[in-house]
């Protein structure tokens, strides 16, 4: 049994740690896609201002 976890361990590592890349990537777009959505609106209202 110990033989079986020890086998599959680096494999359930690599998948979660993989995913939770994922994850980072997926939170970083979003953040990205955020202050690109609050830039365009600030320009819109204050386009007669820049």
């Amino acid at each position: 049994m110990l033989g079986l976890i020890a086998a599959l361990t680096p494999v359930l590592y690599k998948h979660v740690s993989e995913r939770r890349q994922d994850i980072d990537n997926i939170n970083e777009a979003n953040t990205l896609q955020l202050l690109k959505d609050h830039t365009n609106e600030y320009i819109e209202e204050n386009k007669d201002i820049i």
